[in-house]
């Protein structure tokens, strides 16, 4: 049977209802239209329940859903897609990056004769490793560099110090004997926890690839734990002096 215009414009009228859409509602409109003065299909709800069987406007709504379904689908996929293509453009600018400020860092420790950490790494994996690697060389040992472990790693790495008596909780050699500052080794490393707090400090020994430092990284199940009863530095607040405070972790 052939559709009116009218019981098109009225099919597209309900469309547009949304989920809660019904014949009571859109006649509920059509009158209030009516009596703005503006034209509308019908303001009667017998002849909306007329057409709505007879073109079967259930039907062609589901329809409808599944097309504007389809269509949402298709724009996701496609958005997804661009994502997809703009992640890998960043990452491969984010690999350049690295790559330079790797370089550009290594050959300050070249000039300064340190040690050198790698070279030519060959993809973005292996370029975040060294990353990280040389931020927790550079803020372990104390010694600077474009990397940061927070606005309170400083103190911390001066209570870590002094609790653990400015001695590799491992092996037991000190500064002195070193003649340089230990590591302050993260015991759940800093880009999982982001914790500087002094239970997940611990100082070590960095001598040479084989120091207590490079055996915990490798080896976190021998890391030692720190100590549970400790004093608070000298000068830290509310402390009058060494003996009248101590830290329970």
């Amino acid at each position: 049977m052939i559709e009116t215009a009218k019981a098109r414009q009225a099919f597209e009228d309900y469309v547009m209802l949304g989920p809660d859409r019904s014949l009571v509602k859109l006649a509920g409109e059509y009158r209030q239209r009516s009596a703005a003065g503006r034209a509308v299909p019908t303001k009667r709800k017998a002849t909306l329940e007329k057409w709505s069987v007879r073109h079967s406007w259930q039907d062609r709504v589901l329809a409808r859903v599944e097309e504007d379904a389809d269509a949402i689908r298709i724009a996701l996929r496609e958005r997804a897609v661009a994502f997809r293509e703009r992640a890998m453009a960043l990452q491969e600018r984010m690999a350049t990056a690295i790559e330079v400020d790797v370089s550009r860092y290594l050959k300050k420790l070249e000039d300064k004769g340190g040690v050198i950490l790698g070279k030519d790494a060959a993809n973005l994996e292996r370029l975040m490793r060294l990353f990280f690697q040389l931020a927790e060389w550079s803020e372990h040992t104390g010694k600077g560099g474009p990397f940061h472990y927070g606005s309170t790693w400083p103190e911390a790495r001066r209570v870590a110090r002094y609790r653990d008596n400015y001695t590799c909780q491992r092996c037991g050699i000190t500064e002195e004997e070193l003649g340089h500052e230990l590591s302050v080794h993260h015991i759940v490393p800093w880009r999982e926890s982001a914790d500087n707090s002094p239970e997940n400090l611990i100082c070590l020994c960095d001598t040479n690839d084989n120091g207590c430092h490079q055996h915990c990284e490798h080896h976190p199940e021998d890391c030692p734990q720190p100590r549970k009863h400790w004093l608070l530095p000298p000068g830290d607040e509310g402390a009058t002096n060494e003996a009248e405070v101590i830290i329970d972790v």
